[in-house]
């Protein structure tokens, strides 16, 4: 036997009915295709279910012994989608996010989701940039948040927002007087950038928010991606170097962190995920990172191949 769900509705909405056309209309198809159905559950069980006559549409008694079991397929289909609606919902979404969205927005999106949807079970993954997109697509982290631009085709970029990037000083003199600095004053010290092997991208990115102004460091020293790492680094007084406004929330013993005079972007921040339909979990998760960085939407540096880059030396 080859029948379809559609074909039961289409047999009750009928069989309720007992008119073609009043059937057709109330499950929003042509009467042809109304027909076409009943003709072919009627060809999957080998009997007559309707008779047409002067009188009008009658149901046969094979059609009112199929009643009982069509409406108890139905009921049953529609517990299933209750049921694995319900298993999908408590499977937890599994967010990747980076170090620029720690400090402000996925605090706030653990607290909101808590808050207002606390039946959604939500689970952080930490990994480094060059994982992330690997994980997405094989299906161990369902979104990843606060990411540079992703390029796959099976998956989706959404641009969220940037931030206004801050000078990451040694806690001495002349900083420790100063409320401000440019960026003429920054790139005097030795700029702490981020291993290529960890990230591709993050150094050239630093690279291009200051050379907007038309300056470049005195020399750039790479070290690690993990941020407390940076800190410490930067606390030992030899280099100094960029992060998001956001970071300023969180204090280190030896270094401070100024406002640049000029206004010096960070890089596009936005989410991915699968190139795919997404569970209802998911879509309230997004939905809610959209409304979080909603206001913060600022122009974002491009990368420019630059010439003068200066050499590297390792910390």
């Amino acid at each position: 036997m080859d029948f379809r769900i559609s074909q039961f509705r289409s047999f009750l909405v009928l069989a309720e009915t007992l008119n073609y056309a009043k059937a057709a209309r109330l499950l929003y198809m042509s009467q042809p295709t109304l027909t076409a159905q009943i003709k072919s559950l009627e060809d999957s069980f080998e009997v007559r279910l309707f008779e047409r006559s002067r009188q009008g549409v009658s149901i046969t008694a094979a059609g009112r012994e199929l009643l009982g079991v069509a409406r108890g397929i139905l009921e049953q289909v529609e517990q299933a989608g209750n049921r694995m609606k319900q298993a999908e919902a408590s499977q937890p979404v599994r967010i990747c996010c980076s170090q620029a969205g720690q400090f402000e927005v996925l605090p706030k999106l653990l607290r909101t989701m808590a808050e207002q949807h606390p039946e959604i079970q939500m689970e952080f993954k930490a990994m480094v940039p060059g994982e992330r997109l690997q994980a997405l697509q094989s299906r161990r982290v369902d979104l990843l948040m606060m990411t540079l631009p992703v390029y796959a085709e099976d998956v989706q970029f959404e641009y969220l927002c940037s931030e206004s990037m801050v000078a990451v000083l040694p806690d001495r003199e002349p900083y420790s007087s100063m409320t401000e600095i440019s960026v003429a004053e920054f790139v005097r010290e030795p700029l702490l950038t981020v291993s290529a092997k960890e990230c591709l991208r993050c150094t050239p990115l630093a690279l291009a928010a200051l050379a907007q102004h038309g300056v470049a460091p005195v020399r750039l020293v790479e070290g690690p991606i993990d941020h407390n790492a940076r800190l410490a680094i930067v606390a030992g007084g030899r280099v100094a170097a960029l992060a998001g406004k956001a970071s300023s929330q969180l204090h280190f013993p030896g270094v401070i962190r100024l406002p640049f005079r000029e206004s010096v972007q960070g890089s596009q921040m936005g989410m991915a995920w699968r190139n795919e339909e997404v569970s209802e979990g998911l879509h309230l998760v997004m939905e809610e990172l959209r409304r979080l960085t909603g206001g913060q939407r600022e122009p974002v540096v491009s990368v420019r191949n630059s010439e003068v880059f200066p050499a590297r030396i390792s910390a």
